[in-house]
């Protein structure tokens, strides 16, 4: 027979170079590439409802949290996260290991004794083992610091967890209000539209004319008509503007939406919704209510409260980490050597380990976890700024759009009478000139320059609501009914919005003030937001005892 320590050594070298060759991989074909763009394509806007023939705000709102794709990722990110929990859960249970081996010598193994005494040989040349045998093991292991650590991974892995579900509440809510805002500019786009079309065509024709005329009349007549071209031409350019401004808001809304970028529908609002009396939604809660709302319920806010859990139950771990720990063995062992009574038996055993490293690097670990921990703080009590921050400027905005509106409103009637002045000395005029057509198109031309810019005002009101509405934190629907169909889910939010400061706000409100303080003027957080009661923290607690040398540049 041959060596076997050439053969292993051979069957060694080869497998190395067989693994040396197969260990790069090879670039992107486009074959691969088309594949994949023909799975994403068939998938990215596959099993929706069919689409409406005119969408509604809550009818987009409804499509957007059930098809978009970037809700679907925070949706698949949250099963992943539900699944670690249960990878970190199976950590808890005992290690079950089973072995079979086959062995084989290529001589038999002889064993003979030597007495320490006389250094003579006291036993003849003995066989002991088979030549070949086979051997069982069916072992079950459990350590108690294993199980331990896995509890604590386990709340870990349950936190990070709900910190996931959090963003997607996060995205839901970025969702609802990115349609909300595409939708009233995609509103306002299709409102000028239907009307500066034909506009456009009777103002170019006009001034046409107009140019034509001039080279008729006097040096007196000529300033007017030059003056009205120019005025026709502003308002030209100025349209345009507006309408190039709201160019693209068709498609953003198809995107938020999940649908084609060319998907064809129209929205069903119309000019008369948003002039009407209480077209943009009403908000009468104190700023500094909604700043604890916001405070308790965004979903940054919570996540960090999650994440600063994590944070303090690594500093236990870290601890825990230090100690020994006590495992057991309890095995059922085979080996089909001849030479043995019994070839199947049972074997025990239990005792302790300890990494001794872990004990000699113990402060550093624990140091760096104390850190983490008011790491965690630190961020909170950043993200605390921000959301106070963020709800204030979208209160102030909310304002600012309602007085812009209301001015453009106002702006729109004097406009509208402007027109019909214009239209009713056209009509009772003795001698019809194209100075009359020209002034009373002009009039035309302002109004709905005014009526689209009225319109956008509108939008940015919705739009600053809808700010207000995801400064809180605020859900566009309440928790597990995202499976429903897009007209049940139109009807939840669409109810939820109507009735969002009276109903949904005061709620909320009402059950902090319940089971808390912090909208108590007296100890409350309105106190705190007015007048420093505590010195700022002392950030030296995160940054490294150990001295590190400065780094200058000139």
């Amino acid at each position: 027979m041959k060596n076997p320590f050439v053969l292993l050594l051979t069957a060694t070298v080869l497998s190395t170079t067989l693994l040396g060759c197969s260990m790069g991989s090879k670039p992107v074909d486009v074959n691969e590439q088309a594949e994949n763009v023909n799975k994403d394509l068939e998938r990215l806007y596959s099993g929706q409802e069919k689409l409406k023939t005119e969408i509604g705000l809550y009818d987009a709102m409804a499509r957007g949290i059930k098809y978009n794709i970037e809700k679907r990722d925070a949706v698949m990110n949250e099963m992943v996260a539900k699944g670690d929990i249960d990878l970190k859960a199976l950590n808890l249970l005992p290690n079950v290991t089973a072995s079979v081996y086959a062995n084989g010598r290529d001589k038999e193994q002889y064993i003979s004794g030597r007495s320490k005494a006389t250094g003579a040989e006291s036993l003849e040349p003995t066989q002991f083992e088979d030549e070949y045998t086979r051997t069982a093991n069916l072992a079950l292991s459990w350590n108690t610091l294993d199980a331990g650590l896995g509890y604590i991974n386990t709340k870990g892995a349950s936190d990070k967890a709900r910190a996931v579900t959090e963003r997607r509440r996060k995205v839901v809510q970025n969702i609802a209000q990115d349609i909300r805002e595409a939708y009233w500019r995609a509103a306002s786009a299709q409102l000028l539209d239907d009307h500066m079309n034909g506009m456009m065509a009777s103002s170019k024709k006009l001034a046409k004319e107009l140019e034509a005329a001039e080279n008729k009349k006097s040096n007196q007549d000529i300033e007017h008509l030059l003056k009205l071209q120019k005025r026709i031409y502003d308002t030209m350019q100025d349209l345009m503007t507006e309408r190039d401004r709201l160019a693209t808001a068709h498609t953003e809304l198809a995107a938020l939406m999940g649908l084609p970028p060319s998907a064809k529908f129209r929205l069903a609002d119309n000019e008369s919704s948003m002039m009407s009396k209480d077209a943009i939604p009403s908000l009468k809660s104190d700023v500094k209510d909604l700043e604890v709302l916001a405070l308790m319920i965004r979903p940054e806010m919570r996540e960090h409260t999650l994440l600063k859990r994590v944070a303090t139950r690594d500093i236990h771990k870290t601890v825990l980490e230090t100690f020994p720990g006590v495992g057991g063995i309890l095995a059922y062992n085979y080996d089909d050597n001849s030479f043995l009574d019994d070839e199947s038996w049972m074997s025990a055993s239990v005792g302790l380990t300890q990494n001794v490293m872990k004990i000699f690097s113990f402060p550093q670990r624990y140091n760096q976890s104390k850190n983490l921990d008011a790491q965690a703080d630190m961020k909170r009590m950043a993200m605390t700024a921000a959301v106070l921050t963020q709800t204030n400027i979208a209160y102030t905005r909310y304002q600012l759009a309602q007085d812009r509106y209301d001015l453009l409103k106002s702006m729109a009637g004097v406009n509208r009478r402007i027109e019909d002045y214009a239209q009713t000395r056209k009509e009772n005029a003795k001698d019809k000139n194209i100075v009359q057509d020209g002034e009373l198109l002009a009039a035309r031309m302002d109004s709905l320059l005014t009526r689209s810019r009225l319109q956008l005002a509108y939008a940015e009101g919705q739009n600053s609501f809808g700010r207000i509405v995801n400064s809180l934190g605020l859900d566009p629907l309440p928790p597990h009914v995202e499976d429903q169909s897009t007209e049940q889910l139109a009807k939840t939010i669409e109810k939820r919005f109507e009735n969002m400061d009276g109903d949904t706000i005061a709620s909320l409100l009402q059950k902090i003030r319940e089971k808390t303080n912090l909208l108590d003027g007296n100890t409350g957080v309105a106190s705190s937001l007015t007048t420093p009661s505590v010195a700022p923290q002392n950030v030296s607690v995160i940054v490294p005892k150990k001295k590190m040398s400065d780094n200058k540049e000139i």
